[in-house]
Protein backbone atom coordinates (compact mmCIF):
# COMPACT_ATOMS: atom_id res chain seq x y z
CA UNK A 1 0.00 0.00 0.00
CA UNK A 2 1.40 3.35 -1.08
CA UNK A 3 1.11 6.22 1.30
CA UNK A 4 0.64 9.86 0.37
CA UNK A 5 4.19 10.68 1.46
CA UNK A 6 5.64 7.95 -0.74
CA UNK A 7 3.77 9.34 -3.75
CA UNK A 8 5.00 12.86 -2.99
CA UNK A 9 8.57 11.62 -2.73
CA UNK A 10 8.26 9.78 -6.06
CA UNK A 11 6.92 12.92 -7.77
CA UNK A 12 9.82 14.98 -6.39
CA UNK A 13 12.33 12.44 -7.65
CA UNK A 14 10.71 12.44 -11.09
CA UNK A 15 10.72 16.25 -11.19
CA UNK A 16 14.38 16.46 -10.23
CA UNK A 17 15.32 13.82 -12.82
CA UNK A 18 13.40 15.68 -15.53
CA UNK A 19 15.07 18.94 -14.56
CA UNK A 20 18.54 17.40 -14.70
CA UNK A 21 17.84 15.80 -18.11
CA UNK A 22 16.30 18.91 -19.69
CA UNK A 23 18.02 22.00 -18.29
CA UNK A 24 16.75 24.14 -21.17
CA UNK A 25 13.20 24.00 -19.79
CA UNK A 26 14.19 25.80 -16.64
CA UNK A 27 14.61 29.48 -17.35
CA UNK A 28 16.09 31.26 -14.37
CA UNK A 29 16.47 34.99 -15.06
CA UNK A 30 19.93 36.31 -14.29
CA UNK A 31 19.86 39.73 -12.73
CA UNK A 32 22.88 41.91 -12.21
CA UNK A 33 23.26 44.00 -9.12
CA UNK A 34 24.80 47.32 -9.88
CA UNK A 35 26.08 49.47 -7.05
CA UNK A 36 24.56 52.92 -6.80
CA UNK A 37 26.75 55.91 -7.27
CA UNK A 38 26.90 58.49 -4.49
CA UNK A 39 24.53 60.77 -6.40
CA UNK A 40 21.89 58.01 -6.56
CA UNK A 41 21.99 57.25 -2.84
CA UNK A 42 19.22 58.54 -0.60
CA UNK A 43 19.94 60.38 2.65
CA UNK A 44 19.26 57.19 4.57
CA UNK A 45 21.76 55.22 2.49
CA UNK A 46 24.42 57.88 2.99
CA UNK A 47 23.87 57.95 6.75
CA UNK A 48 24.01 54.15 6.93
CA UNK A 49 27.23 54.14 4.96
CA UNK A 50 28.82 56.71 7.27
CA UNK A 51 27.63 54.85 10.37
CA UNK A 52 29.02 51.58 9.12
CA UNK A 53 32.48 53.11 8.84
CA UNK A 54 32.51 54.29 12.45
CA UNK A 55 32.29 51.42 14.97
CA UNK A 56 30.32 52.37 18.03
CA UNK A 57 31.75 51.44 21.41
CA UNK A 58 29.07 50.44 23.87
CA UNK A 59 29.64 51.55 27.45
CA UNK A 60 26.95 49.66 29.28
CA UNK A 61 28.70 49.40 32.64
CA UNK A 62 28.82 52.12 35.23
CA UNK A 63 32.53 52.58 36.04
CA UNK A 64 32.17 55.45 38.50
CA UNK A 65 33.27 53.50 41.59
CA UNK A 66 35.83 51.32 39.81
CA UNK A 67 39.48 52.05 40.36
CA UNK A 68 41.87 51.48 37.44
CA UNK A 69 42.97 48.19 39.02
CA UNK A 70 39.39 47.01 39.70
CA UNK A 71 38.66 45.41 36.34
CA UNK A 72 35.69 43.03 36.20
CA UNK A 73 36.64 39.38 35.73
CA UNK A 74 34.52 36.54 34.43
CA UNK A 75 32.92 34.58 37.26
CA UNK A 76 30.25 31.94 37.26
CA UNK A 77 28.16 30.33 39.96
CA UNK A 78 25.03 28.27 40.37
CA UNK A 79 21.77 30.14 40.88
CA UNK A 80 18.21 28.98 41.45
CA UNK A 81 15.87 29.28 38.49
CA UNK A 82 13.39 31.56 40.25
CA UNK A 83 16.19 34.03 41.03
CA UNK A 84 17.40 33.89 37.45
CA UNK A 85 13.88 34.62 36.15
CA UNK A 86 13.54 37.57 38.53
CA UNK A 87 16.94 38.92 37.49
CA UNK A 88 16.07 38.71 33.80
CA UNK A 89 12.64 40.31 34.31
CA UNK A 90 14.10 43.15 36.37
CA UNK A 91 16.86 43.67 33.80
CA UNK A 92 14.33 43.91 30.98
CA UNK A 93 12.07 46.27 32.92
CA UNK A 94 14.89 48.61 33.91
CA UNK A 95 16.75 48.39 30.58
CA UNK A 96 19.85 46.91 32.20
CA UNK A 97 21.91 43.84 31.47
CA UNK A 98 21.53 40.89 33.82
CA UNK A 99 25.08 41.20 35.16
CA UNK A 100 24.37 44.86 35.98
CA UNK A 101 21.35 43.84 38.08
CA UNK A 102 23.50 41.37 40.00
CA UNK A 103 26.26 43.94 40.39
CA UNK A 104 23.81 46.49 41.82
CA UNK A 105 22.31 43.92 44.18
CA UNK A 106 25.75 42.90 45.45
CA UNK A 107 26.77 46.52 45.90
CA UNK A 108 23.67 47.22 47.99
CA UNK A 109 24.19 44.03 50.01
CA UNK A 110 27.79 44.87 50.87
CA UNK A 111 26.88 48.47 51.78
CA UNK A 112 24.45 47.16 54.39
CA UNK A 113 26.72 44.40 55.75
Amino acid sequence: MNSVYTNIARKRIEQSQEASQNPSKINVPQSKVTPKSDSQLSNKDVSLRSESKKPEIMNSRNHEDDSPTDIPIKYSTLIRTHFLKKIKIHAAETDLKDYEVIELALTEFFKKH
